[in-house]
């Protein structure tokens, strides 16, 4: 954004005036007389990890018990009450060191770590208690259509915590599984509360094979998996809601 604005205004000038192109762009985006699949504040809204917690709760979808904090003696009795804790970082980032790009991934603390949690004074992280895994599933949902697939990501070392360490070498062990009725209920339910037709879902099945939603993705990737469906079905269920050949949520446009 901006591309050369650095070299042409004065750099105490430079954080306003991006500020103002930023506002001006969203502004003219959310008030367009157009349909979309969301409107850009409403995805906006969804990048709230808390928010789909609370919302994913209230419409009854189990969820992992959650702490999300700054304070390293709140994270260290979290994680001594839990023994096995996930933590990831409530936004997706990469941090790059002598021109390689690392990927922060979701790792496990446990009791014997609690002293890597000292520096957490400086930058807030969402720790979870850990769920075993019989399977995960990645939901994609276009407007009413419900494209659900699983994958067994602990017969793989690296995939065990995170899938996406393996990711390409599971990118087509992915198959499509069908969901408890009052589960894909519940996930219609949860894009109906946002007002939005796209979501990608990530969920676990526990061994006792309890689902548990982990987060809705506002614009989550879904190439690799629509082609795997029959004639790539999910990019037809978008070409269908966005040509409104399909029931739309979010079909209010200004006249």
């Amino acid at each position: 954004m901006a591309n050369g604005l650095k070299e042409e205004i004065d750099g105490k000038f430079l954080g306003a005036a991006l500020g103002e192109i930023r506002n001006t762009l969203f502004g003219f985006f959310e008030s367009a007389d157009v349909y979309s699949l969301g409107k850009p504040s409403v995805y906006r809204r969804l990048d709230s990890k808390e928010e789909q917690l609370k919302i994913a709760d209230k419409i009854g979808l189990k969820i992992p018990e959650t702490c999300i904090t700054n304070n390293p003696e709140e994270a260290k009795n979290f994680v001594l009450k839990h023994q096995n804790v996930i933590a990831k970082m409530q936004t997706g980032f990469a941090i790059y060191e002598d021109g390689v790009e690392n990927v922060v991934f979701t790792n496990v603390i446990t009791a014997e770590k609690l002293e890597e949690l000292d520096t957490l004074l400086y930058c807030p992280m969402q720790f979870q208690k850990k769920i075993e895994k019989k399977k995960e599933l990645r939901v994609t949902i276009v407007g009413r259509d419900v494209y659900a697939f699983e994958i067994d990501s602990q017969q793989s070392e690296r995939a065990k915590i995170d899938w996406r360490k393996d990711g390409v070498n599971l990118i087509d062990k992915w198959i499509p599984t069908e969901l408890p009725a009052d589960i894909e209920a519940k996930l219609l339910e949860l894009l109906d509360v946002y007002h939005v037709d796209y979501g990608a879902i990530d969920m676990i099945v526990s061994p006792e094979d309890e689902y548990y939603f982990i987060e809705i993705n506002a614009a989550g990737e879904f190439f690799w998996l629509d082609n795997l469906t029959e004639d790539n079905r999910i990019s037809k269920s978008i070409a269908d809601v966005l040509c409104d050949k399909a029931l739309r949520r979010n079909n209010r446009v200004l006249v």
